[in-house]
């Protein structure tokens, strides 16, 4: 997994022919934030996506760092399909011990609607499944296959992107063969700032343990757009929950490559 991280950043920076793409907008993050949007995307655009997060002061641990990637590729202007993993991941216990591996596996997909979110109220249908490879002996995940079906609510009135999401959680308990149903409610907005610059504000609560413990947990981040197909970020997060972390650092980049024809055009 550490060389698929090292090709994705090669990738990132290293071809030559995304460099050539300066004119058409080929980004459609799904990072800083947690939320998803109704934008229409460019087909056929790979979008590879990789940071660091650290999270602080957690029931399970006092420090955790993972290495997310993710990589997204738009089939047509309203279908994406998404493989997201966490590289490795890295806890420091609160009894002094480390523990240290891959996380898990996420593949899924985004259906967006006819609207476009500039005109008027847009709407999306993501899933997602959890593929269980982190290695639950460890306490790095629970083991067990989980699923996300979310439902996007998204508008965009001048600067301000506004979004809703709405998320059914089906959920395995650790250690045990039982299942939870719950969900997740998310609020947020993406303001656009001088420059390329732009302010990503999102609260929302998980009702079960899925990709982040069961809590309610707030998100700030800045993300920095310097071409059409790069673009950088920087964020804060704080959760409240008896298993939620109480902070957490990130920042990461998003790269859009070119894979088709249709990509290059407007």
């Amino acid at each position: 997994m550490k060389k698929i991280v090292a090709l994705s950043c090669a990738c990132s920076l290293g071809f030559p022919w995304a460099v050539m793409a300066q004119g058409p907008e080929l980004l459609s993050p799904t990072r800083p934030g947690v939320s998803e949007s109704a934008a229409l995307l460019r087909p056929g655009v790979l979008q590879v996506e990789t940071g660091i997060d650290l999270g602080f002061r957690a029931s399970d641990y006092r420090r955790q760092r993972s290495l997310p990637l993710g990589l997204n590729y738009a089939l047509t202007r309203h279908l994406r399909i998404d493989f997201e993993a966490d590289a490795t991941v890295e806890q420091h216990l609160h009894g002094g011990g480390r523990a240290t591996g891959r996380g898990d596996t996420r593949l899924g997909f985004k259906a967006i609607g006819a609207g476009e979110p500039e005109q008027g109220l847009a709407f999306a249908l993501a899933y997602q499944l959890k593929l269980p490879t982190a290695d639950a002996d460890e306490g790095l995940g629970s083991g067990r296959t989980d699923h996300e079906l979310r439902l996007v609510a998204n508008r965009v009135l001048g600067k301000n992107d506004f979004r809703v999401n709405v998320s059914y959680l089906n959920v395995g308990r650790a250690m045990s063969p039982a299942r939870d149903d719950g969900g997740q409610f998310l609020v947020g907005m993406e303001r656009g700032l001088a420059g390329d610059f732009s302010a990503t504000f999102e609260v929302y609560r998980n009702s079960v343990d899925a990709a982040q413990p069961r809590g309610t947990y707030a998100l700030a981040a800045l993300a920095v757009k310097l071409r059409p197909w790069l673009q950088f970020d920087i964020g804060l997060s704080a959760g409240r929950g008896r298993d939620a972390p109480d902070t957490g650092v990130f920042a990461g980049l998003s790269v859009g490559v070119p894979m088709a024809r249709a990509a290059h055009s407007p």
